[in-house]
């Protein structure tokens, strides 16, 4: 795990907030984590209401 998060941080895919361990993604993070794995990034604001 640690040097998947060294990768990802190296490539600027993720980045540090806060004062602890947290990381969230880039929007070129994003990008490149949707091609590798084939899938959608969320929207921000979490998942849209079912109904």
């Amino acid at each position: 795990m640690t040097a998947l998060c060294a990768h990802v941080l190296e490539r600027g895919w993720c980045e540090r907030f806060g004062t602890g361990r947290a990381v969230r993604a880039t929007p070129d993070g994003l990008r490149a984590l949707s091609e590798l794995l084939g899938i959608e990034p969320a929207s921000p604001d979490g998942p849209a209401p079912a109904g």
